[in-house]
């Protein structure tokens, strides 16, 4: 059973219409992805009636009533719903890709039909979109690198005019130690006490 989290619901005299957001039930969007609608009817009334369509747009927060982006329509085909009847169906919004991460206001609409053709509203709220977290975000890497380089650069330019006004001096190069060998046969060569040289004679 799924969970009515971050559903509405609009109640009337013969129909009600529940919607809710399984994959999404905060109400947060990830830009490009679908939104993944569920929807409830139920026949309250006497007389039955058809679910034939549901549509969605997306509106403006500071401008509900107007329209950004149609979503398309989806027509349904059920039986004819008697008193105390009720269908569940599924209405999928692909969004497009250019859409910016912010607030949008959705509308679902239900389109029905008995004696006369009937809509209702069945969610009508602020939604959420936002940009799909990244593991690695290399274009901040990007900004990190070019900051360090810049950094580095202005260390290096500060450090080279400190040195050329003779306020920082430069570090004097290690002397080089002397290694002695301790084999006394190389103190020995061309003396007396050379047994190589004294070996080579005889």
């Amino acid at each position: 059973m799924i969970a009515l989290h971050g559903a509405v619901g609009c109640a009337a005299a013969d129909v009600e219409v529940k919607a809710w957001f399984p994959d999404s039930p905060s109400l947060e969007f990830v830009v490009g992805q679908p939104i993944t609608a569920i929807l409830g009817v139920r026949n309250n009334g006497p007389e039955g009636f058809n679910l034939t369509a549901v549509q969605g747009n997306l509106a403006l927060v500071t401008d509900p009533s107007g329209n950004v982006f149609n979503f398309t329509g989806a027509a349904y085909q059920y039986p004819e719903m008697g008193a105390d009847e009720e269908v569940v169906v599924q209405y999928i919004m692909p969004l497009p890709q250019n859409l910016p991460p912010r607030d949008f206001y959705l509308s679902l609409k239900v389109f029905s039909q008995g004696e006369d053709i009937l809509m209702k509203q069945a969610f009508n709220e602020t939604i959420s979109f936002v940009e799909e977290s990244k593991l690695i975000d290399f274009e901040l890497l990007g900004l990190y690198a070019i900051f360090i380089a810049i950094v580095a650069v202005i260390v290096y330019s500060v450090y080279s005019y400190a040195v050329g006004q003779g306020w920082v001096k430069k570090p004097k190069a290690a002397k080089k130690t002397e290694v002695r060998t301790s084999d006394k046969s190389e103190w020995l060569k061309g003396t007396i006490a050379d047994k190589n040289k004294s070996s080579k004679q005889n």
